[in-house]
């Protein structure tokens, strides 16, 4: 995500990346996803993980089951459940920050830079 404009910190900001997670199951199955830790970093800078928002796509590929948007944090949350059985299912993401994050203290103000964290999708045979 690039903050550049005032414009850029006032509006919800997405990014849609095609066949984010591709998985083969010889039964139903859940995804979970959960952050490393409760920040992104850089150097000693910090912004809260909660900040992102991670949903399936509008397009979301092959794979089925119920998909709920998801509040990155420390902690699994179901991505996607019951999703059916298959080969090579892929499911499209859309890492979202809304502009009521982006306009707030827990951005607006940090110095610039690359913030990471590690992010890890679970799928789960049911």
């Amino acid at each position: 995500f690039n903050y550049a404009t005032a414009a850029d910190y006032n509006s919800d900001q997405t990014i849609t990346k095609a066949n984010s997670l591709k998985v083969t199951s010889t039964k139903n199955f859940n995804v979970k996803v959960k952050a490393g830790g409760a920040n992104f970093l850089n150097g000693t800078n910090t912004i809260p993980v909660n900040v992102l928002t991670i949903k399936a796509a509008a397009a979301a590929g092959t794979m089925g089951g119920t998909k709920n948007a998801v509040i990155l944090s420390a902690t699994d949350q179901t991505l996607v459940s019951n999703a059916p059985l298959g080969s090579a299912l892929t499911l499209n993401l859309d890492y979202m920050i809304p502009a009521s994050k982006s306009s707030s203290a827990d951005i607006l103000g940090k110095p610039a830079g690359t913030y990471t964290q590690t992010v890890t999708y679970t799928a789960t045979a049911l």
